[in-house]
């Protein structure tokens, strides 16, 4: 019964999805633009508006990007951007597999205990239950879920 609690509490904490915040100075847009070369983001503004674009590209004055629906170049001043937000599905796929295969194998575990309460089952078999879990299960909720990368340009209060 733990381990199907825990599996529970698990599954909740990764259909909620990851996230990784890094901070950017005035002096690193380099950076930024090199991450947010060719894809999709979205830009969160101080003032709460949030913008969707792709070939978002950061300047110490201005920030330019392609609208995804009509391919139109805009711009905004950067002291106006409070973040750039990229849906990540390689590394949430990544993440799915790997919560995935945990699970499974926690699983398998559970499923070969005996009467005793020993554990009745070869390192292969919890392996094989866990590779079958984060593959089948786990990579795909991964890559619909996505890891969110958030790279904060001006710091404001949330």
């Amino acid at each position: 019964m733990k381990v199907y609690s825990f599996v529970l509490i698990a599954l909740t904490v990764f259909i909620s999805g990851c996230t990784h915040t890094r901070h950017f100075s005035t002096t690193e847009f380099d950076g930024v633009n090199k991450i947010t070369e060719r894809k999709k983001a979205t830009i969160k503004l101080a003032n709460g508006n949030v913008i969707f674009g792709r070939d978002i590209q950061i300047s110490q004055d201005s920030t330019f990007w392609l609208e995804s629906k009509t391919g139109h170049k805009r711009s905004i001043p950067t002291l106006e951007v409070s973040q750039i937000v990229l849906l990540r599905r390689g590394r949430g796929a990544l993440h799915g597999f790997g919560f995935g295969f945990l699970i499974g194998g926690l699983l398998g575990t559970q499923d070969s205990q005996t009467e005793l309460g020993t554990i009745d089952a070869s390192a292969a078999t919890v392996l094989v239950d866990g590779a079958i879990m984060g593959l089948f299960v786990g990579l795909p909720i991964g890559a619909l879920v996505g890891s969110r990368e958030k790279l904060v340009i001006n710091k404001t209060k949330e």
